[in-house]
């Protein structure tokens, strides 16, 4: 079995931040915007990197952003966020059970129980008892969404939706939450408690705040260099495993449905900025399938 003992508990929070906003590959032109044009497309369609965690006051979007979002004939997100089958997502949960009828407890000491227990009732509002079927994976996620609420924390998703509404065209999802849960079932279960017990140890008593305005500040200066650089800080084999699972062939997968979409519609589409970058990021393998991928700069 492989040793996932190499990620600490700050890749914890880089984690946290990696399936929201990605970031992994070598660095290119520091721009989110960029243009997808040739390879048969009638009109040009673009993508855009997001984050999936920041201020709701720090919100704003370029000039160049507005134009080009306009100009467009349909939004398309990681997720369909508007159109969410409740019946489907409750149908999914199975997935994120923990096998053979155990609880988080069975992978914990007493002690680290204890400490799980106390950090979810105190700093997340949480019952403990009520998730303790769960894979930890989903449990962290929930701890997450609760961060975003007491940090007052939003998406550039959400204020993206907002803004498709108000020019009242369609909104569409790269993939189906099907897929994501599957995404996330991937993950070996051994690595999902080491994110679990790294977070109980208390490394990190803001729950990466700190970390997470590191990145928000680099993000927001379009320093992809510097994004790049901080998610080097932790490398190691498990990181490497969770970006091949997690990154890379989800891009692989998305690559079809772009050229697809951007065929029928002209299409703004917005995802997490490390998806874009690197020899296995989506703008890399748009052109090797002929697209021409072109900055726009701010």
């Amino acid at each position: 079995m492989k040793s996932h003992r190499s990620l600490n508990s700050k890749a914890l929070i880089l984690f946290l931040l990696l399936f929201l906003i990605s970031f992994f590959g070598k660095a290119q032109e520091n721009t989110l915007l960029w243009e997808v044009s040739g390879n048969g497309l009638i009109k040009s369609s673009y993508l855009f990197g997001t984050i999936h965690m920041l201020p709701k006051t720090a919100v704003v979007f370029p000039e160049k952003f507005k134009q080009k979002f306009v100009s467009c004939e349909q939004t398309c997100l990681e997720l369909d966020l508007e159109h969410i089958n409740p019946t489907e997502v409750q149908g999914l949960l199975p997935t994120q059970i923990l096998p053979d009828q155990k609880t988080i407890k069975d992978y914990l000491t007493p002690e680290e129980y204890k400490k799980l227990t106390a950090l979810m009732t105190d700093s997340f509002q949480i019952d403990l008892n009520s998730m303790n079927r769960l894979k930890p994976m989903f449990i962290l996620s929930v701890m997450l969404n609760k961060m975003m609420q007491k940090y007052s924390y939003t998406a550039v998703e959400y204020v993206m939706m907002d803004e498709n509404k108000k020019l009242n065209r369609n909104l569409i999802g790269l993939e189906t939450f099907k897929e994501q849960f599957e995404a996330l079932g991937n993950i070996p279960l051994d690595l999902q408690m080491e994110w679990i017990k790294d977070l109980i140890k208390g490394e990190n008593k803001d729950c990466g705040i700190g970390e997470l305005n590191t990145m928000y500040s680099l993000y927001q200066k379009q320093d992809i260099a510097g994004i790049y650089n901080l998610s080097r800080k932790e490398n190691g084999e498990s990181m490497v495993e969770f970006n091949e699972m997690i990154i890379n062939k989800r891009n692989a997968n998305w690559i079809s449905r772009i050229g697809k979409i951007a065929s029928e519609k002209s299409t703004f589409f917005a995802f997490g900025a490390g998806h874009l970058y690197g020899e296995k990021g989506v703008i890399s393998l748009l052109r090797k399938a002929g697209y021409t991928v072109t900055p726009i700069f701010q």
